[in-house]
């Protein structure tokens, strides 16, 4: 089951943003990881590249 069905199971109301992944994502690094260098963002996953 994914994310938006499991919220939605939970009666969560969900709206999907198509194609807005990165610049949400951008966004809440922005807000939430800024003060982090690029070897902390690395080494707690933040970013998805391998």
């Amino acid at each position: 089951m994914d994310l938006v069905s499991s919220l939605r199971n939970k009666k969560v109301k969900v709206t999907e943003i198509p194609k807005w992944g990165r610049y949400l994502r951008k966004k809440w690094e922005n807000n939430f990881a800024n003060n982090l260098s690029d070897k902390e963002k690395k080494s707690i996953y933040l970013y998805d590249d391998g």
